[in-house]
């Protein structure tokens, strides 16, 4: 058996709205209009992280500088990561981690 565990994972959204489109009367009336934030959480797990230099030169930096040339003039890196999300699973109120043993079947 496989254990998988699910952690929520929060995304949103910041958005402005004008008074055209919004028929409330909480709006702020210098702006003629409201923000909104929209959070939501999901089940998601971690797949696969991906990791690389952030520019060609971070890529060269990386296959010709010494190391003391590497300490003088850090790589920056950028990072990725795959995320499988399940959005049909619900949340309880009181975890923020689930795991689910499933069997591997080959």
């Amino acid at each position: 058996m496989d254990s998988v565990v699910l952690d929520a994972k929060e995304y949103g959204v910041h958005a402005y709205a004008s008074m055209k489109f919004i028929l409330l009367k909480e709006y702020d009336p210098i702006l003629r209009g409201m923000f909104l934030k929209l959070t939501t959480k999901v089940l998601g797990e971690t797949i696969d992280v991906i990791e690389f230099p952030a520019t060609w030169w971070d890529a060269f930096k990386e296959r010709w500088f010494f190391n003391w040339a590497k300490k003088r003039w850090p790589i920056t890196r950028r990072r990725y990561e795959a995320i499988a999300l399940y959005p049909k699973i619900s949340i309880p109120e009181e975890k923020c981690k689930i795991v689910f043993d499933r069997q591997l079947v080959l």
